[in-house]
């Protein structure tokens, strides 16, 4: 038995190809613009960043002397991948990992990555 069961080892290995395990890619879904700018309206981020999020709808200049102004979400979206950008709304982590002044909007966390 134990000679039949090493003769079968030496039986032909798989080549590395066929070895090779597929890597599973983590794809975002698909989301809907019209949507998304419906669900942006809704939820005020039109309010602070302006309609279509060019940014400029909260300007404010604090007592100190500091301003505070919602960026231009069209510039600042290169910075962001899928993941992060649903951090930056979900948890309000920036791409460099501090807070957002206002953000996360309490009611984004409702929101699904699509």
């Amino acid at each position: 038995m134990i000679a039949l069961l090493l003769l079968a080892a030496c039986g032909k290995s798989p080549s590395p190809e066929q070895q090779a395990p597929v890597a599973k890619v983590a794809v975002a879904p698909q989301g809907d613009p019209i949507e998304g700018a419906r669900v942006a309206r809704r939820v005020g981020c039109d309010g602070c960043h302006s309609q279509g999020g060019k940014g400029g709808g909260m300007d404010i200049k604090t007592p100190q002397g500091d301003r505070i102004v919602a960026p231009n979400l069209t510039q600042r979206r290169a910075l962001y991948d899928d993941p992060g950008l649903v951090r930056l709304l979900h948890e309000g982590k920036t791409h460099d990992g501090h807070r957002a002044f206002g953000m996360p909007i309490y009611m984004f966390q409702h929101l699904s990555r699509a």
